[in-house]
Parts: C-alpha cells; sequence; structure tokens
C-alpha cells in the first residue's frame, strides 16, 4: 500500500514539473532541449506567479551537471507578472516568443539585444507601464499585437532590419507621440498604429508598398498624410477617424483605395492626389463632409478623367494641375464680380443663386473652382 501510494506522488509530482517545466535556477524556470543543449525561459506551475521585481537571465544555465545556453524566452513566459519591474535579456537569446511578456504593467523598458532577430506575437502587450523600448538592429519582424495597449509608450525607432510592421503591433499606444519608419519596411499590417492618438506626424518611407486597413484608424492628433509614391495599396479604414487630418498626398504609385480609407476625416481640407493612371474608387472613401468642402488637386490634364471616375467624381471641387496653394480674391457684394461662374456654392456645398457674404465657390466653365471671399 505504501508502494502505491510512493509511486502515485511520484508520478503527480513528474506530471506536474513536466507540464510547467523541466527545471529552476535561481528563481528562474526553464524547459531545456537536451539534443541542442539549449535552455528555454518558461513560467511557473501557475500563469503569473513566480516573476516580480528584478531578473537578470543568464546567458547559460546548469541543471544536473549540464550546461545549457539560454536561447529564447518561451511562450508565455512573463506573461500576467504585474509586479515585474526590470528584465536583463542576454545576447544569447535568439527569439522572444508570443505573449512572453504580456500583461506585465509594472515593466517600465526593456531592451532587446542584437542577437534577437523575431519579436513574437502580443509580446509586450499590454504593458501598460512601458515608457521606452529599444529594438536591436537584427530584428526583421515585428509581430501581430507585439506592443498593443502599451499606453505610457512615448516614442519608439523601429531598426533599419526591420521589413514588416505586423497586424495591431503599436496600437493602442495612445501615448505615442514619433515613431520612426525606416525605408527597410515594405508592409504596415493591419491596425498597426490604430487608436495611436497622440501621434502628431507620420514620415512614411518609400519602401513602403502597402498600407493595411485600420493601420492609422483612430490616430486622432494627426494634421497631415503623404503617401509615398511607392505604396501600391490602401486598405479599408486605413486613416478613418483621424479628426485632425487637414491634408493628404497620394502618391503615384497607388492602384487601390480601400472603402472607408478616409472616413470620418470631418475636417480635410486638401486632397492632392499625384495619381496619373485614374481608376474607380467606391463613393465611401472619403466622408460626404470631405467630398463638399475638400478641394481635390489633380496632375494637369487629368481633371477631366476624375470627373468621371467613380468615387473621385463625388467631390464638388477638383481643380486641374497642383499649385502652391489657393490664393482667395477679396471683392466688395456691390461691385461686378471680375469673373462668372456656371455655379455658386456656399461652404456647406449648397447652390446660391446670388453672392452671399463671405466664401462663395464659383466652378468655372473650364472646369476650374475658386474661392471669391464676398464683404
Amino acid at each position: 500500500m505504501m508502494k502505491q501510494l510512493f509511486l502515485s506522488a511520484l508520478m503527480l509530482l513528474f506530471c506536474i514539473s513536466g507540464f510547467a517545466y523541466d527545471f529552476e535556477v535561481d528563481g528562474i524556470y526553464y524547459n531545456r532541449n537536451t539534443s541542442t543543449q539549449t535552455a528555454s525561459v518558461t513560467h511557473h506551475s501557475v500563469l503569473g506567479m513566480g516573476y516580480s521585481g528584478v531578473i537578470i537571465i543568464p546567458d547559460e544555465v546548469v541543471c544536473d551537471g549540464v550546461a545549457y545556453s539560454v536561447t529564447s524566452i518561451g511562450y508565455e513566459a512573463f506573461s500576467g507578472c504585474g509586479n515585474l519591474t526590470s528584465v536583463t535579456i542576454p545576447n544569447s537569446v535568439t527569439s522572444i516568443d508570443d505573449f512572453a511578456f504580456n500583461g506585465c504593467s509594472s515593466l517600465t523598458s526593456v531592451v532587446i539585444p542584437n542577437s534577437v532577430t523575431e519579436i513574437g506575437k502580443f509580446v509586450f502587450s499590454a504593458c501598460s507601464g512601458l515608457t521606452s523600448v529599444t529594438i536591436s538592429n537584427n530584428v526583421t519582424s515585428i509581430g501581430g499585437y507585439a506592443f498593443r495597449g502599451c499606453s505610457s509608450l512615448v516614442s519608439v525607432a523601429i531598426p533599419n532590419s526591420v521589413t514588416s510592421i505586423g497586424y495591431g503591433a503599436f496600437s493602442g499606444c495612445s501615448s505615442l507621440v514619433s515613431v520612426t519608419i525606416p525605408n527597410s519596411v515594405i508592409s504596415i499590417g493591419y491596425e498597426a498604429f490604430a487608436g495611436c492618438r497622440g501621434l502628431t506626424s507620420v514620415v512614411l518611407p518609400n519602401s513602403v508598398t502597402s498600407i493595411g486597413s485600420e493601420a492609422f484608424s483612430g490616430c486622432s492628433g494627426l494634421t497631415s498624410m503623404t503617401i509615398p509614391n511607392s505604396v501600391i495599396s490602401i486598405g479599408y479604414e486605413a486613416f478613418s477617424a483621424c479628426s485632425s487630418l487637414t491634408s493628404v498626398t497620394i502618391g503615384s504609385g497607388v492602384t487601390s483605395i480601400g472603402d472607408g480609407a478616409f472616413d470620418k476625416c470631418d475636417n480635410l481640407e486638401t486632397v492632392v492626389s499625384l495619381i496619373q493612371r485614374v481608376f474607380d474608387t467606391n463613393s465611401d472613401v472619403f466622408t460626404r463632409t470631405a467630398y463638399i468642402n475638400c478641394t481635390l488637386y489633380v496632375p494637369a490634364g487629368t481633371a477631366r478623367k476624375y470627373r468621371v471616375a467613380e468615387g473621385w467624381k463625388e467631390f464638388y471641387w477638383i481643380e486641374d494641375g497642383i499649385p502652391a496653394g489657393i490664393e482667395d480674391v477679396c471683392i466688395d457684394s456691390s461691385e461686378r464680380e471680375p469673373e462668372v461662374g456656371i455655379a455658386r456654392y456656399s461652404m456647406n456645398g449648397q447652390v446660391i443663386a446670388a453672392p452671399q457674404k463671405g466664401v462663395n465657390i464659383l466652378r468655372m466653365s473650364d472646369g476650374s473652382v475658386k474661392k471669391v471671399f464676398v464683404k
């Protein structure tokens, strides 16, 4: 009977330690690969327990007389450790797996060493106390939602080794003011910077070919956006709800613009399209307010194409040619107008039969549009 109880207890112990981790040294838990003599940092048997304060991960650890090189931080290794304040990652680590530091709300800074080439999905998501992160020059991809909800993160420099920014990578980083996107980046994923309402400007390099759906949705601090000529596609709602956006320049290489790409951008005043080969879009790419109040500037000689193309024709004001700016003409309502238009509109897009005080918009017989201020 005693032998059976002993065997049962031994089997239970084996199952518990085997399920969570292989061994523990100095308060850090590891799983080992005996064939490669490498170890991966893992979590306690109860997720979110076991790690707090300052953790220094060694580059090598010894168990049962065998030395193991620490090469990875495993899935959910530190997930939910709300009292973890600092972690040092050694140069032996080459990968940080999904959810590794998810929910470490007391973690304030992290340095990702040069040995790391890939940051997994949700790695630092919901690290609400994280204010700075240093990403190594060897990282080639930032996984989906890697820094999602890092609401205290102010700035991030993405190294020029990175070629893709994953879906939702920095979404919800509401304090993010500046981000440097290098000319190595080819694609910006779905929701990559969605909800980063602190962003006031973003410079997209000429290497980017695609902007994912909702990539900058809800970036209410953005005032202008220039989409480089390298971009081929703009996803649906890519810049939706960028409520402070007043000007947009669309590069000549764009061949598709998704539905609602600039939806809820009601303060748009100027859209410059450098697209020569005009293509049809849906009529909801911009808001009705933008179509009525915004001026669309197009390459010289293409205005007629824009005026008949689906979507683009929704703009009330399409200017042939891309001038440096608009110069208003100031006249008195009692004086004769120097030019006569074929139609007159108020600033809200309503047709008016006679001059009204304030800004009047004239559509001329040659298709051009002029703004006239009437006193």
